[in-house]
């Protein structure tokens, strides 16, 4: 087989191709109050040949030390994860992530995320949607209609707003916060939380994997760790070069 980035195809509705160069497929996609297409969400297809940097086999059984890995990659750029899922992907078993980023100056970008890797090399679709217009306005309207079912502090911070979507542990670097709740979305179909949700969830119907794909070896079995893995300084420039490059 040769292994190239033309293994997987994606097509949806409402995406303009736009380039490829080296690995890399870019898409764009008009979206919000934005009518340019260069200010509206992005679109890509990443094809690494090389060995996937991953903590342990794509099981839900190992969930937590992905979580762990992507809350600690992200937390460099001072961002957050809103969700790390492992998930399937036409009998392929896959890493889904919603991270949370912020913008200079303000507002934040959520850039969405599937792994499928394989025994030697990995693809990557990935979506960014940043906010744009008037910022915050899903945070501070749910603020406001949840705000008093909430405890408070003396100080009148709400407590449990700012959280981890998955351990209390890491609450206090959390950028995640309550509004952020799936079931808020169908409220806020614009913005860009809803946005990159929609994307992944029809990310698999608008995929198409080469039938040697199918049955090529997954990422194999490795020992699965007793505790967080170590994350060199080396490492950490990869897997952040391999998702957020062209944010």
């Amino acid at each position: 087989m040769n292994r190239n980035i033309d293994l997987v195809k994606f097509s949806g509705d409402g995406w303009t191709f736009k380039e490829e160069d080296s690995g890399i497929k870019v898409w764009f996609n008009s979206s919000g109050d934005i009518a340019s297409l260069n200010l509206g969400d992005i679109a890509s297809l990443n094809f690494f040949d090389i060995v996937p940097d991953l903590p342990s086999a794509v099981k839900q059984e190992n969930i937590t030390f992905f979580r762990n890995l992507y809350r600690h990659i992200v937390s460099t750029v001072n961002g957050g994860i809103v969700s790390v899922e492992i998930i399937d992907i036409k009998n392929i078993p896959s890493v889904e992530v919603i991270l949370k980023i912020p913008q200079n100056p303000t507002g934040m970008s959520y850039i969405g995320s599937v792994t499928l890797p394989f025994k030697d090399f990995s693809f990557v679709m990935k979506y960014e949607c940043p906010e744009h217009g008037m910022t915050g306005i899903r945070d501070t309207l749910i603020a406001v209609k949840i705000g008093d079912e909430l405890e408070h502090t003396p100080n009148g911070i709400p407590i449990g707003w700012m959280k981890d979507p998955y351990d209390s542990e890491y609450d206090s670097n959390a950028r995640y916060n309550l509004s952020a709740q799936e079931k808020y979305d169908e409220l806020f179909p614009e913005h860009p939380l809803t946005r990159v949700r929609n994307y992944l969830r029809n990310l698999s119907s608008n995929l198409m994997i080469h039938p040697d794909l199918i049955n090529y070896p997954k990422f194999g079995e490795i020992k699965k760790p007793s505790t967080l893995p170590k994350i060199t300084f080396s490492s950490l420039l990869s897997s952040l070069r391999n998702l957020l490059s062209n944010s």
